[in-house]
């Protein structure tokens, strides 16, 4: 259907589970799709056409390195699970 053709979205935690059927998703929908995670994605577990970028979701730094990669704002899709550290 393309309801999102022409988008850039950055999807948060996408190597696996709920974080990459949305990548999927919207892949197939027409975006152009930034997959991060802190992990790597298993083999062939990002959907083809999609980016994988590395990102720490608790990291301004990383955030930094991502916005000023992708020079313009772009829509998000936020699925991060973060493990309490304590």
């Amino acid at each position: 259907m393309n309801r999102v053709a022409g988008k850039v979205v950055v999807v948060t935690g996408a190597a696996q589970g709920q974080g990459a059927a949305e990548a999927a998703a919207l892949t197939r929908e027409g975006a152009a799709v930034i997959a991060t995670d802190f992990a790597e994605a298993p083999p062939g577990g990002l959907p083809d056409g999609a980016v994988d970028r590395r990102l720490d979701v608790t990291s301004e730094p990383d955030w930094a390195d991502l916005a000023a990669w992708l020079r313009r704002p772009p829509l998000s899709c936020g699925v991060s699970a973060l493990k309490p550290r304590f």
